[in-house]
This record gives structure tokens, sequence and C-alpha cells, in this order.
């Protein structure tokens, strides 16, 4: 063979190296379901939404919708989120719309109507008013949030008497007891009629006159049936064989008709007078026979705070928090002659309902 030179063996082309042939590594899908569960978790909550606000007590899931805490829809967002994060941004925005769904609309957060007034030149009237539930568990834990409202007018509901302890402090109070309803006001008070409702065969409100400063106004205290009587059918089995929601909803219906014949003794009492209705109307502002019956009435704490303003109920349950309420069913109505000033919420679990007050005055 012929003889190469160490120069022409450098200048031979180099080996060509095999190329690798890469791992195909198949695609996580974890990402994929996070953004899918976090979109159908979103129509969930719409869903949920348009029940309560649209529906509300016509049908009877919507019913327990109503009145079932409502701030579990919370956690599967929230645990969708932190994934969203970890594993799939996309889907971020999905789960940020969930949880501010499930906080304003769902659990109600209020933002004020614009109708609070200012500064008036007329006396102010303080009006409190609390499902005493006989007094029980405490009282006087109750009271001395009263004492601190500095009130002119207070309604209890679920009393039939009045306790010592409030005697002590409002010995000179005038005082009114009517079946399950007091009413007790610095100013002399009337009684105007009861009524007497069909439905539940009840007595559903107390209508009296007190002669005010201001002059002479209408106050009715009133106590409607509570949903929870009708909800307690829904069983695992009842639901299954039909007879759980047909209780429910001729219960609802029932419900409805009691607040009708309320509304009707209301509207004939109040007049032309300046009118205040009072009490546990166990029912929230956005349920469906409230908007029928007491819409057209100014709510204190629609008109006036920020938040959720939760009255019920404070006792333990099984699976819920103790002295958590998640429902706003006690309310202050007024109608056109009044202004409202301020609406506060206790605090305290005294009974199972907070109390609820409102400064307004007449209008000028």
């Amino acid at each position: 063979p012929p003889l190469t030179s160490p120069t022409q063996q450098s200048e031979d082309p180099p080996k060509k190296k095999r190329k690798r042939v890469p791992i195909l590594k198949k695609k996580p899908h974890k990402g994929r379901w996070v953004g899918l569960l976090s979109l159908v978790y979103l129509a969930i909550i719409l869903l949920v939404w348009y029940c309560i606000a649209s529906i509300s007590e016509e049908w009877w899931f919507s019913t327990a919708l109503t009145y079932l805490p409502r701030a579990p829809w919370l956690l599967p967002a929230v645990i969708l989120l932190v994934c969203s994060v970890v594993i799939h941004r996309k889907s971020i925005p999905f789960n940020v719309v969930s949880i501010i769904i499930v906080l304003w609309l769902i659990m109600e957060f209020n933002i004020p109507s614009g109708a609070v007034a200012g500064f008036s030149k007329r006396e102010n009237l303080v009006i409190v008013s609390c499902n005493i539930q006989d007094y029980e568990p405490n009282f006087r834990k109750v009271l001395n949030e009263i004492i601190r409202q500095d009130p002119d007018v207070i309604a209890f509901q679920e009393a039939r008497r009045i306790h010592p302890a409030f005697l002590e402090q409002y010995p000179d109070w005038h005082s009114l007891v009517v079946e399950q309803f007091v009413v007790c006001s610095r100013y002399p008070i009337k009684k105007i009629g009861t009524c007497e409702s069909r439905a539940f065969q009840r007595v559903t409100a107390l209508a009296v006159e007190i002669e005010t400063p201001q002059g002479t106004i209408r106050l009715v205290n009133t106590h409607l049936m509570t949903a929870r009587k009708g909800l307690i059918e829904l069983s695992l089995g009842a639901i299954f064989s039909g007879e759980g929601p047909e209780e429910v909803e001729h219960f609802q219906r029932t419900r409805e008709e009691e607040a009708s014949d309320t509304w009707l003794f209301v509207s004939g009492i109040s007049s032309e007078s300046p009118l205040i209705i009072v009490g546990d109307f166990n029912m929230p502002s956005s349920s469906s026979i409230y908007e029928k019956n007491w819409s057209g009435y100014t709510n204190a704490f629609l008109a006036t705070n920020w938040g959720y303003g939760y009255t019920s109920p404070c006792k333990s349950h099984r699976l819920w928090l103790e002295d958590t309420p998640w429902l706003r069913i006690d309310h202050i109505l007024t109608n056109a002659h009044w202004q409202v000033h301020s609406c506060d919420i206790g605090k305290t679990n005294g009974s199972d309902h907070r109390f609820i007050s409102a400064r307004i005055s007449l209008r000028d």
C-alpha cells in the first residue's frame, strides 16, 4: 500500500458520530385536569348562584341551597387555585372568579344601596329586635349588647314574658306582651291588633302604636315560620323516593301563604302612618318569598351596611362551628316616611339569633 505522510493522516475526515434518538416522554396530564376541573367548578358555582338568586324557594333543591351554609363552596375553589398556581397557571382566572362569586354573590356580601341618610334635624329613634328564644342560653349577654345601643324601642320574638334582668335595667319603660311577642319602649305603647295566619294556624305578627317625640308611629313585630321544619324531610331515601322534595315544596307553599297573610295584615294597618316592621322573618333578603312580600320596604341593613350581617343560627350544629351564623334572616324594614342612618348586628351568642338594631328618623 502507498505510504501516507502524517499530514495527510491528520487531514482525513473525522468519523461521524451516531446521533442519539431522543426518547419521547409523555406529556403530563395533571395540568389539563386542573384546567378542566377549574372550568367545570366555575360552571357549578354559576349554577348555584342562579338557583339561589333566581329560583330560590320555588324549587326544593334551590330551597336547600338557600338555607344551607354557603361558605363550604369556597373550599374546592381554593384547593383548585393552589393547584393552578403550582401546575396550570392558565386556569388561575377561573378559580379567582369562582372565589369572588362565592364571597360576594353566593354568601351575599352586601354593598349599601346608597339609601343611607345623612344628618337630620329630627330626633333619631333607635330600634332593636331579637328572637330571644325564651331568653336562653344567656340573655344577660344579649342584654348587655342591647344596652350599649341606647335603644328607644325593643322588640323580642319567642319571649312570652319579660325577663327580670330586663325589668331591672328598664324599670320605667312601657311594655306589652302578646303571645310570643314582647314590645318595650321608653314611650307609651298601644296595641292595634295581631295577625292570625291560616297557613300554620298561628299568630305571626303584633302591631302597636307608639307615642314618640317625633309623633305617633306604628310598629309591627313579626315572626314567620322557619324553612328548617320542611328541609328536615330531605333524607337520602326520601329524595330518591320523591316524597322528600314533595314535602319541602308543599311546606314552602304554606310558608309563602303565611308571609302573604302577614303582608296583607301589615298593609291594612299601616295606612299613611310612619311604619317600622321588625323581627325574625326566617328568610334572607334573596328569598323569593321575601322578594314577593317585603322588597317594597327599605331594609335597614341593605341600605346602610357593608358585609354579611349574619344573624342566625348561633347554636352549635353537628357539622358546623358554634357561634358562627350563616344567614341574615332577621330584619328591620321601614316605609317611605323614614330615613335610615345606620344598622348594627349583635356579636354574642346569648340566643340562637343575633340582635339587629337601626337608627332612623322621620323625613324632614
